[in-house]
């Protein structure tokens, strides 16, 4: 029996979020090979607990009868997500980018003690 069998599943998402969040902050520091690899590892940590979570859930608020349509449901949810998002993102950031475009992003580098060149 696990903790989300015994006290509830909802207690698991802010905490398996946090642990995700806490892995994709670490990547700031792509100079340490190993930084990346553990905040890939508690991203995965995070993410796992999170998608299990959601999961359960809903499973939690269907009907027997429902289970088919819910994890339907979910699957669609999270595969439309899972598409859309990057699109999403990556059309907002085209559009701020004018914003940004003086932005002296040496001086970001600086601050993480690393230089590169700029082509």
């Amino acid at each position: 029996m696990t903790r989300g069998d015994r006290h509830g599943h909802a207690g698991l998402l802010i905490p398996g979020l946090l642990i995700a969040a806490a892995g994709m902050a670490s990547l700031i520091w792509v100079s340490a090979p190993v930084v990346v690899i553990a905040g890939m590892c508690l991203f995965g940590i995070g993410f796992g607990i999170a998608q299990n979570t959601t999961f359960a859930l809903m499973l939690d608020r269907a009907p027997a009868s429902g289970y088919g349509t819910a994890s339907a449901l979910w699957n669609l949810a999270y595969d439309a997500g899972y598409g859309t998002g990057p699109i999403v993102f990556g059309v907002f950031v085209f559009r701020i980018r004018e914003r940004f475009d003086t932005v002296d992003v040496s001086a970001l580098d600086r601050f993480r003690g690393e230089r590169r060149d700029v082509l």
